[in-house]
């Protein structure tokens, strides 16, 4: 929810996407878009392929995002979806039907069943899924800091860090990004109902942030076990000697 016209697409059942839509709607009080492979008997059985390759496809052809993050399930975890061979062969199907530039579009694998751990796992695995699938490191433009906020947090409390770095002297998206920034995207106004389709909301972090991390002077994950893998993975796979992670 926190990325600019990013969709997520989840490999799973209807009931598996069923309480995220809810959790969102009741919660943050806004409409969010959540794409869903709706898994039947048949997925279940032999596997979410033509799910995935269809769902995908279509997201592309209706909704042109500029980001798509696959989420595994239970269903599709247990019965051992091969999530990035399918996401191979989608982006084969969309370079055929709508031309090679439609499938350079990022499509990032996130795997989280529910039982292996918590809603906080899931939040770790995706940023490190992003910063690994997105994330590149060019010498001599070191610059920004990364900052991860972590699970559990408001877009009021996004806007508070942002508020703090701006009295350091701190520009944001110039001396610093927010990854998933969810402070305008969960924070819209009330609206009449609106004939733009597809519709999204303003801000969020944009695709190029998220390449442009790999060159950060610092990444600050403020929670742990929610963001914290994300910024040990410039650490420990090298992608940027000079990364420094920290948590608060």
């Amino acid at each position: 929810m926190g990325v600019h016209r990013g969709i997520p697409f989840v490999q799973g059942s209807q009931g598996c996407c069923t309480y995220v839509r809810y959790t969102f709607n009741r919660h943050f009080r806004k409409p969010v878009t959540i794409a869903v492979a709706s898994f039947h008997e048949h997925a279940a059985v032999y596997g979410g392929m033509k799910n995935l390759v269809e769902g995908v496809f279509n997201l592309v052809a209706r909704y042109d995002p500029d980001l798509i993050a696959v989420i595994t399930t239970c269903p599709s975890e247990t019965i051992g979806d091969d999530t990035e061979a399918f996401i191979r062969a989608a982006k084969k199907k969309i370079a055929k039907e709508l031309g090679e530039e439609k499938a350079q579009l990022p499509i990032i694998p996130v795997h989280c069943p529910s039982y292996q751990g918590s809603h906080v796992t899931g939040y770790d695995n995706a940023s490190k899924a992003y910063l690994a699938h997105l994330a590149k490191k060019e010498d001599g433009k070191e610059k920004l800091i990364n900052v991860i906020p972590g699970f559990g947090v408001n877009p009021g409390d996004i806007e508070e860090i942002k508020r703090i770095l701006d009295m350091f002297g701190l520009k944001e998206k110039e001396d610093y990004s927010v990854l998933f920034d969810i402070s305008e995207t969960l924070y819209q106004p009330l609206r009449e109902p609106t004939r733009e389709l597809p519709y999204y909301p303003k801000g969020g972090t944009l695709v190029k942030e998220f390449v442009e991390a790999g060159n950060a002077k610092a990444t600050f994950a403020l929670c742990q076990h929610a963001g914290g893998s994300g910024a040990l993975y410039f650490w420990r796979t090298g992608l940027a000697s000079r990364h420094t992670s920290a948590y608060l």
